[in-house]
This record gives C-alpha cells, sequence and structure tokens, in this order.
C-alpha cells in the first residue's frame, strides 16, 4: 500500500497554499497544460565568496500524474507574474510520484540576419 497518494500529493503543490499556477508547454506538441507545482527559487551566492549574488536557482517540483515526461526545452510560466524559463537538466524523478526539473530563462532565439520591421502611421 502506498504511504501517499497522487491527491496527497497534490495538496503540497496546490497554488493556493504552498504552489504556484504554472502553465507547462509541452515543447514536442505546443500543448499546454495547466497545473499547480512547486517553484522554487534560491540564490545561488551562498557560501560562495566571489559568486554573483544576483544569480538564482529555479527548480519546479511537479507530479508525474500531471506531466508523466518532462523533457529539456519544454517551457513552463508561473501565471502570478508571467515568469517564462525553459526546463533543462536535470530532470530527476525521485520515485515516489514527483519530478524536480531545473529551469533556466528562456530567451526565444532571433533568427540570424533577422531584421525588425517597424511601420511609421501618419495622422
Amino acid at each position: 500500500m502506498a504511504i501517499e497518494s497522487a491527491a496527497d500529493r497534490a495538496i503540497f503543490l496546490d497554488a493556493a497554499e504552498f504552489g504556484a499556477a504554472v502553465e507547462y508547454t509541452i515543447a514536442a506538441t505546443g500543448e499546454i497544460i495547466a497545473i499547480d507545482a512547486l517553484w522554487i527559487e534560491r540564490p545561488l551566492a551562498a557560501g560562495f565568496a566571489d559568486a554573483d549574488e544576483d544569480a538564482i536557482a529555479s527548480t519546479l517540483l511537479l507530479r508525474a500524474d500531471d506531466i508523466a515526461a518532462p523533457v529539456e526545452d519544454d517551457l513552463v510560466e508561473r501565471l502570478s507574474d508571467g515568469q517564462r524559463m525553459r526546463v533543462v537538466p536535470p530532470i530527476a524523478p525521485d520515485g515516489t510520484g514527483m519530478i524536480r526539473v531545473a529551469l533556466e530563462i528562456y530567451a526565444p532565439v532571433v533568427p540570424p540576419g533577422y531584421v525588425p520591421t517597424y511601420y511609421i502611421l501618419g495622422f
């Protein structure tokens, strides 16, 4: 018998309690899935004298029942503030129905040679 159920795990990720409302976009299909997850941000500089004190490590803890197989380049958006990040390794299932994924800031790639077009409207 399992010690906890999927419903038990969902309590810890509830956006009204500890978690955050997140839109998870599957890179391969573009499918967007609304989930609650635990969005963790911690300073990287802790314990390092010469580290960038503004650097933040972001991690997302989610239920495997919500996203069974997260992969690199999937996108996540925290709905409370619009923060968008992309999934990067490590992607670590914990064996209890939860998955921890590392995140990095999402910056869309501009194609080489791209020149923006501006239109000037005369009134």
